[in-house]
């Protein structure tokens, strides 16, 4: 009985595995068409309420001026609470991170952000990528000259909200 059952579950197995090959993931939703210079074809278009890169990256733009300006007022509007903050040093939450900027235990004198690329995963979840040149210090430590950023973006409740910045 049990050669049978295990029988049965490897050809059930080997059915659903072998005749899912070479099928379109109708799960995944195309890179933005609008932004897509990676020539991959779309399948459907991308609905209304998906951000535009202009729009993300404003946002992140105002959240490098916060930082620039220790207004934290805009960190708080432009990230969800349970925010990810990841650098080459450490991961920080949002409090964490607003408690570095407002204390001065990290600084940024300039910066320089550009190459936007714009990654819409689905109506709800996007991504943004770019290069930001910075002439900052945290801890006493400077910080690397350039970076790479990969921001993640939620949309709840009608509103865009990072909800994962790395920089590396």
């Amino acid at each position: 009985m049990k050669a049978l059952l295990f029988c049965v579950s490897l050809l059930l197995f080997s059915a659903t595995t072998f005749s899912q090959e070479g099928a379109p993931d109708t799960q995944i939703t195309p890179v933005d068409p609008r932004t897509n210079t990676e020539g991959y074809p779309s399948s459907r278009p991308v609905e209304a309420s998906s951000p535009s890169l202009k729009q993300l990256a404003g946002a992140e733009t105002k959240l490098w001026q916060a930082r620039t300006s220790g207004k934290t007022s805009l960190i708080k509007k432009l990230m969800s609470e349970d925010v990810t903050i990841a650098s080459y040093t450490s991961a920080k939450d949002r409090q964490q991170w607003i408690a570095a900027i407002e204390t001065g235990t990290c600084h940024w004198k300039s910066y320089k952000l550009n190459d936007f690329v714009l990654k819409v995963t689905s109506p709800t979840a996007a991504s943004i990528s770019y290069r930001a040149e910075q002439d900052a210090v945290c801890s006493g430590r400077p910080l690397p000259r350039t970076v790479n950023v990969v921001s993640t973006y939620l949309n709840r409740e009608g509103a865009w909200r990072n909800i994962y910045y790395e920089e590396r």
